[in-house]
């Protein structure tokens, strides 16, 4: 065998050894990024789980809250009825001992508006028996029926 083509088996060997070597450093490499790839995509899904559970977190405590608020308000329109009557456009306390529909003074509707709070009415001591106040909202009315025995 020539020298030449000594020199040329040696080379092409050389250079198939080198190809070789690299290809499986490339594909090492290749199979590492992979993976860090697919543990950032991991990580990625993992962070939108999270915030998918503290948005239901928060819709559940929010849901929560608004039942308990249907609650109240379905009390408060309960006592409504079974405690109190409309008589002139005013609500009253129901008379319970048969003498009439009202008793007292009249709430202040606006605060029942306002507030859900069934606030009577209070008289004005030294201005008259007439003179009335939201003791509440500090309205003032005048010449309103107040039921007594």
């Amino acid at each position: 065998m020539s020298f030449d083509a000594c020199y040329d088996r040696l080379a092409n060997s050389i250079l198939n050894r080198f190809t070789s070597d690299q290809a499986r450093e490339r594909a090492a490499i290749d199979k590492e990024v992979s993976q860090a790839d697919l543990k950032l995509k991991v990580a990625e899904l993992t962070g939108s789980l999270a915030e998918i559970k503290l948005t239901l977190t928060e819709a559940r405590s929010d849901a929560a809250d608004k039942d308990h608020e249907i609650s109240r308000l379905r009390k408060l329109q309960q006592r409504l009825v079974d405690e109190t009557v409309e008589v002139y456009g005013y609500r009253y306390q129901k008379r319970t001992d048969g003498k009439g529909p009202a008793a007292g003074n009249p709430m202040r509707d606006g605060c029942f508006q306002k507030n859900g709070l069934l606030i009577e009415i209070a008289n004005v001591y030294g201005t008259g028996i007439q003179n009335l106040r939201c003791p509440n909202c500090k309205a003032e009315y005048a010449g309103l029926h107040t039921y007594t025995d």
